[in-house]
């Protein structure tokens, strides 16, 4: 299996982030970061006249990193490098069939391949392959869903092949059924001891733990496929298989990264860290210590206020309707800084967990002082859980916004309408009305160099009509809405769209698929797709067309992601309040 997952990892490893132009973006980053992690592992790797030092991507491009050994061999590329490009060109497309899900995921990324050659004297040039180069080594002249299923599907079908017999197990591809991707696995003996399939647990199992398997279901969530694992017994002859579907598979995948995220618990009475002691003096308690240590200028009652601040009641434990009183003990060093963190008493290992993530987090104190020197000292700190204080839902100057435990309060309907499931208004972006009437000519931020327009009273929609804190939300703001919230398509009122549930408080907002106008005067793709403003323009750094676009929240029923469009088009607000 490892030799396996290498060479899977050898094939991937000029893929890169998918571009935002598409819904395949969501988890090219991951499958990057894995097969990079993988191949890195078995770096340099000699191929005798050069050495494959490192690798890497930026924005632009993926980047090989050699070292050629003789310098005459180095002088001789350096001074022939369209015929080297020639000669890498020609070699890629002679491993076509293993290399073109590489440059696949490269296109998607909006990005191109850079060869870096450097010598033993630190001379380097470089040989670069640009998009329009990329799709001619393909033969095409763009990638549609059908052929990056098929590339991707012949990759693993590749890879998986020659995958060898290990302690009586084997694992092989088969193909794509129920919009899912099939593994079928044989094995001799596995239920002698009642072995069930559970695809749940696997999932999980291999994200939390971040085995090397989890490449099977990046790639799946990558193509937006579900799961079957269907599984054989040949010595019994009894067969099982399991299921998720592809929205089942990626709730799993979030929940499972979620709590890879969060830090162990605290051990009652031991120290959480111990490291970075100010000195080998014993700390004194709080209570005795002549001049007592400040927290943001303010007394013990402001670090209270800032520990209630920043509670994010975990979603199980709303859900178990667990709540109680938490006692965390910490010393304050000379240097302000909080160690030795304690759970002197718990509650419930949800609420111990979240109160040592908050102590952990704390500033930087005002140290104390005794007998005139700085001084070491204990604080002892209940953090309290209230259920009642969880407040999921309020007005802000007659507008009514949702708490999903995020960054800000997301409103409960579009701009324009009064229903959660109703549409509302249309907007180009920076206009302060509703035109439906969608081109280059009326829209004033058109080809123009705006920054973000997030509270401007000349270009932000939300803000003018909605007036209090009311705006436009973010990309990033965007962005947190995705990772931080269960995405499940639905129907309501006889509108398709989202139903976007935190995994933080449980509570949830609806984003209608509206559909936009992207032609001057017609509305299309109603039900289909949905499309929201945020306040952030394209970046200059990654777009030549910046000045024309701007990011947009966008998602169909394969799931949401931000990119940015033309500033003209005709699209929904949501809007945010903090």
């Amino acid at each position: 299996m490892k030799r396996i997952l290498f060479l899977i990892a050898a094939l991937l490893v000029t893929s890169t982030a998918i571009a935002q132009n598409s819904s395949y973006s969501k988890f090219a980053e991951e499958l990057l970061a894995w097969s990079n992690n993988a191949l890195k592992e078995s770096l340099p790797q000699d191929y005798g006249i050069m050495i494959l030092d490192n690798l890497s991507t930026t924005p632009d491009a993926v980047n090989y990193f050699y070292i050629i050994k003789e310098n005459a061999v180095f002088k001789s590329y350096k001074e022939n490098q369209a015929e080297l490009k020639s000669t890498l060109e020609l070699t890629l497309k002679q491993a076509i069939t293993s290399m073109a899900s590489s440059i696949v995921f490269c296109l998607d990324a909006d990005k191109g391949m850079c060869y870096h050659y450097a010598n033993k004297e630190g001379e380097r040039f470089t040989v670069s392959f640009t998009r329009q180069d990329l799709y001619r080594i393909l033969g095409r002249d763009h990638i549609d869903a059908e052929y990056r299923e098929n590339i991707v599907s012949a990759t693993i079908q590749l890879t998986m092949a020659s995958l060898p017999m290990e302690d009586n197990f084997q694992m092989s591809y088969g193909g794509i059924r129920d919009n899912c991707i099939v593994y079928n696995i044989y094995t001799d003996g596995i239920w002698a001891d009642g072995y069930q399939v559970n695809l749940n647990d696997i999932v999980t199992t291999d994200v939390v733990e971040n085995n090397p398997s989890i490449f099977f279901h990046l790639i799946s969530l990558y193509l937006s496929k579900g799961q079957i694992y269907s599984v054989e017994d040949r010595e019994s002859g009894k067969r099982s298989e399991d299921k998720l579907s592809p929205e089942q598979l990626r709730t799993i995948y979030e929940l499972a990264v979620a709590k890879r995220e969060i830090p162990e618990p605290p051990t009652s009475g031991q120290p959480i860290n111990d490291d970075n002691l100010a000195d080998e003096s014993e700390p004194i308690p709080y209570q005795l210590i002549e001049v007592k240590p400040t927290f943001m200028g303010g007394d013990l009652n402001t670090f209270s206020a800032w520990v209630s601040s920043q509670i994010i009641y975990p979603l199980e434990a709303i859900s178990k309707g667990v709540s109680g009183r938490v006692v965390m003990q910490f010393t304050i060093e000379r240097d302000g800084s909080v160690t030795n963190i304690k759970m002197l008493r718990g509650t419930d290992p949800l609420l111990d967990n979240e109160a040592y993530r908050i102590i952990r987090t704390s500033p930087k104190w005002t140290p104390g002082k005794h007998h005139g020197k700085l001084q070491r000292c204990t604080y002892t700190v209940p953090v309290l859980f209230n259920l009642e204080n969880v407040k999921l839902s309020g007005i802000n100057n007659g507008y009514e916004w949702v708490d999903l435990g995020l960054s800000v309060r997301w409103a409960t309907c579009n701009l324009g309408a009064d229903k959660p499931y109703g549409y509302g208004d249309f907007y180009s972006w920076g206009a302060l009305a509703s035109s439906y009437s969608f081109n280059p000519d009326s829209c004033r931020t058109y080809n123009k160099a705006i920054d973000d327009i997030n509270s401007s009273q000349q270009y932000d929609a939300a803000s003018v009509k909605m007036q209090g804190t009311w705006r436009l939300p973010t990309q990033v703001e965007c962005e947190e809405l995705i990772k931080n919230c269960i995405w499940t398509w639905t129907e309501r009122n006889g509108t398709y769209g989202f139903e976007v549930k935190s995994k933080v408080n449980s509570n949830s907002i609806f984003l209608p698929a509206s559909g936009v106008y992207e032609s001057p005067e017609n509305n299309t793709d109603t039900g289909v797709l949905g499309c929201y403003w945020t306040s952030t323009p394209a970046d200059k750094k990654y777009i030549q067309s910046y000045l024309k676009e701007a990011f947009v929240l966008r998602f169909t029923s394969n799931g949401p992601y931000t990119l940015y469009y033309n500033k003209y088009y005709g699209y929904n607000v949501r809007p945010v309040c903090d």
